[in-house]
């Protein structure tokens, strides 16, 4: 019975974690608040997101939508409602068949489209890998830790003409997934001048609320994607999962 007991436990803390690993972040990939994790939305699942982000300047509202087309390959999309800065999102990232220190690892990338009266253009591309640190019981959590690297290019419209800038960051995460369902996530990636004004940081938390609603609350300096930015802001929100429309 005992035995029993803890199979259940486990199953129903694996379905817990598989639907919490498909929320998209705001790149809107499969990952953390901000930055992406290896993992891949399940096949036939849509995912809808919206968070909205409490600023000292505005207080945009960020919709993503997310799928998995194969097992190892998902594509997402999205749209900032930011004044005057409006911007939308296509982004893809694909499971690759490697596994290297016990890490499964991905590649991915976005590109974003903004009307910033500044910021034109921001394009990312990624390698991430992601493996389990612990199992987890009943009264533990199970922790995951995924570690990367981070391109991001910009390009800048300013008055005195048009011009681009890129850097390559390392970043690091990790998740822990409780019985009850919560998810806990932090997430940290090194500054880059030509880049980032700051180093990007997150902490998130997330809740099942049933099967198919997911809360979010959090706290993060992430702006236009995978930029760290100056200032921190409370966000929160909700992730949906339905069957896609065939």
């Amino acid at each position: 019975m005992k035995k029993l007991l803890s199979l259940g436990l486990a199953s129903i803390t694996l379905a817990l974690s598989t639907a919490a690993m498909a929320y998209p972040t705001q790149l809107g990939a499969t990952g953390g608040a901000i930055l992406p994790d290896a993992n891949i939305a399940q096949v036939g699942a849509c995912e809808l997101a919206t968070d909205f982000y409490d600023t000292n300047l505005d207080s945009p509202v960020i919709v993503r939508a997310l799928t998995g087309l194969t097992p190892n390959l998902e594509v997402g999309a999205g749209y900032n409602f930011q004044n005057d800065a409006n911007a939308w999102t296509v982004g893809a990232k694909y499971l690759t068949p490697v596994t290297l220190a016990d890490f499964k690892w991905a590649l991915g990338g976005a590109y974003m489209d903004t009307s910033d009266p500044l910021m034109k253009k921001v394009t990312t591309a990624y390698l991430v890998g992601t493996r389990p640190l612990t199992a987890g019981d009943a009264t533990t959590p199970a922790i995951t830790g995924s570690l990367g690297l981070m391109w991001t290019e910009y390009e800048l419209q300013p008055f005195f003409g048009s011009f681009s800038d890129s850097a390559i960051r390392p970043f690091f995460a990790a998740q822990a997934q409780f019985g009850s369902g919560l998810l806990l996530s932090a997430e940290y990636q090194l500054k880059d001048s030509a880049v980032d004004t700051k180093a990007l940081s997150s902490i998130a938390a997330r809740y099942p609320f049933t099967k198919t609603v997911t809360g979010q609350v959090g706290y993060s300096n992430g702006m236009f994607g995978a930029i760290g930015g100056d200032d921190y802001s409370v966000f929160f929100g909700a992730n949906i999962t339905f069957d896609c429309p065939r």
